[in-house]
C-alpha cells in the first residue's frame, strides 16, 4: 500500500472521530433530594438530575439498591427508558436536560430497638419530611431549618452525612414520656441560649420531671409537650414584641426629623416602658406598649407657633431677605457627597455563600450596610433562631459584623 492510501486513511478515521456519539453523558449532577419517611421505616425518594442531553445515556448511583415502584421522567413528566442494575441506574436520555427518579427503598433506615436510625451521604441540601408520630431524638448536625405541623415534621439539612435518630413510639409509655421531655428541655435551653426568658416553660418541664420520677408517665408526658410548646410560643412573641419595639423607635425617630413634636415625649415614655417589659420577660406586654408607642408617634403633628409670632417672624423674614438678596450674591451649592454603594457582586464572589445568606446580605446593603437583627429577621420571614445562625455564619466569613447598640444587635456590612 502506498504512502498516498496511508495518508487517505488516516483522514478518513480523523473525520470520523468527529462524528462519534457520545455513549455516557459525564457524571450528573444533582438539582434536589426529598426523602419522604414512613412509619414502617420505607423512603419514598425524589430526585432530579441535571443531564448532558446530547449524550444518549446517563448512568448515575441513587441511595439504596432495593428499589420498588420506580418512575423515571424527564422534566415534562414523560417516562423514560431505563434498566437497573444494583443502585446503579442507566437511562436513556437523548435530548433530556432533567431526568426526575422516585421510587421506594427500605434500605436508608435501619431499627435499633425502639429507635429508628436514617443515614445517607449526599452531594446537597436534602428535605426529610418524617411521619407525624416521629419524634426526633438526635441528629448529626443542627439543621438548617425544622418546622412541624399536625400531619408532618420537615427538615432541611445541608450537604454531607445525614444521620436522623428518631422514634414512633406508642403515648403513656416510660420511654416516650423520656423522649419527650429531652425534646421540651432541648428546645428550652435553645431558646435560653439567645437571651429569651422562658420562666413559664422552665416551671411546667420541671413538673414533667417530677411526674416522670413517681411513675406518671402520661402527665410527664402531656406537661413536656406544654413546656415545648409553651417555649416556642414565648420566643414567638418575644420576637414580635422586638420587632414592634424596633419599629417603635424607628417612627418616633421619623417624627422628630420631620419636626412632629406633639406627643413625642408620651411615645418616647411608652417605648420605654415596653423595653423594660421585654427585658423582664413580659413579652405581651411588651408587644401591646411598643404598639401604642407607634401608635402614638405616627398620630404627632407639628407644634405652630402663636399668630402674634408668625406675624414677628414674617417681618423680619421680610427684612433679612431684601439685604440678603441685594448685598451678597449665593453661592453655588455644592454637590452632596453620595455613598459608594456596597459591591454585592464581589462579596458574593469571595464567600461561598448559601442562597439565604445571599438575600440576607442584598437587604442589608440596600438598607446602605447596615440593618437592626430584628428587621433582618422580620424581612426574611425565617424562624428567629435560624437567621441568628445565619448571621453568625456571615460573622464567621468576615462579611458583617456584629454591633450592640442600646438593647438590640445592628448587622453591619463589611466592605
Amino acid at each position: 500500500m502506498g504512502r498516498r492510501s496511508y495518508v487517505f486513511i488516516a483522514a478518513i478515521l480523523m473525520i470520523g472521530s468527529f462524528f462519534v456519539p457520545k455513549v455516557f453523558s459525564e457524571t450528573p449532577t444533582s438539582e434536589s433530594l426529598t426523602l419522604t419517611i414512613y412509619s414502617d421505616g420505607y423512603v419514598y425518594v425524589e430526585y432530579i438530575l441535571n443531564v448532558d442531553p446530547d449524550s444518549p445515556k446517563t448512568n448515575f448511583t441513587v441511595f439504596g439498591e432495593d428499589l420498588l415502584d420506580i418512575v423515571v421522567l424527564d422534566i415534562d413528566g414523560l417516562a423514560l427508558e431505563y434498566s437497573i442494575n444494583g443502585s446503579k441506574v442507566l437511562v436513556n436520555s437523548l435530548g433530556v436536560e432533567k431526568v426526575k427518579i422516585n421510587y421506594f427503598t427500605q434500605d436508608l433506615t435501619q431499627k435499633d430497638g425502639r429507635f429508628w436510625i436514617l443515614n445517607i451521604t449526599s452531594t446537597i441540601r436534602t428535605t426529610l419530611i418524617l411521619p407525624s408520630e416521629a419524634t426526633i431524638v438526635d441528629f448529626n448536625k443542627i439543621p438548617e431549618l425544622i418546622e412541624s405541623n399536625e400531619n408532618q415534621v420537615l427538615l432541611i439539612m445541608s450537604a454531607g452525612l445525614i444521620e436522623i435518630t428518631y422514634v414512633t413510639s406508642v403515648v403513656g409509655t416510660k420511654e416516650y414520656a423520656q423522649i419527650v421531655i429531652n425534646e421540651a428541655e432541648k428546645t428550652i435551653t435553645e431558646i435560653k441560649g439567645i437571651n429569651i426568658i422562658v420562666t413559664e416553660a422552665e416551671t411546667l418541664l420541671q413538673d414533667a420531671k417530677n411526674e416522670f420520677n413517681l411513675g406518671n408517665y402520661i402527665r410527664a408526658e402531656t406537661n413536656g409537650k406544654k413546656a415545648k410548646s409553651t417555649a416556642i410560643q414565648i420566643n414567638s412573641t418575644a420576637t414580635q414584641a422586638n420587632t414592634s419595639i424596633f419599629m417603635a423607635k424607628s417612627e418616633i425617630d421619623k417624627a422628630q426629623q420631620e419636626g412632629r413634636t406633639t406627643k413625642i415625649d408620651e411615645a418616647n415614655n411608652v417605648h420605654d416602658q415596653a423595653v423594660d417589659a421585654f427585658n423582664s420577660g413580659e413579652y405581651a406586654q411588651a408587644l401591646s406598649l411598643a404598639s401604642e408607642a407607634f401608635s402614638i408617634a405616627q398620630a404627632s403633628t407639628t407644634t405652630f407657633p402663636t399668630i402674634q409670632v408668625i406675624g414677628i417672624l414674617s417681618v423680619t423674614g421680610l427684612i433679612v431677605s431684601y439685604f440678603v438678596l441685594n448685598r451678597r450674591k449665593p453661592e453655588p451649592v455644592k454637590p452632596l457627597k453620595v455613598k459608594k454603594p456596597f459591591d454585592v457582586e464581589k462579596i458574593i464572589k469571595n464567600n461561598e455563600l448559601r442562597p439565604d445568606e445571599i438575600t440576607a446580605v442584598k437587604m442589608i446593603a440596600e438598607a446602605e450596610g447596615e440593618m437592626y437583627e430584628a428587621e433582618l429577621y422580620g424581612r426574611l420571614n425565617l424562624p428567629r433562631t435560624t437567621t441568628w445562625r445565619l448571621v453568625k455564619r456571615l460573622e464567621g466569613m468576615g462579611v458583617v459584623e456584629i454591633k450592640k447598640v442600646r438593647r438590640s444587635n445592628v448587622i453591619k456590612l463589611k466592605k
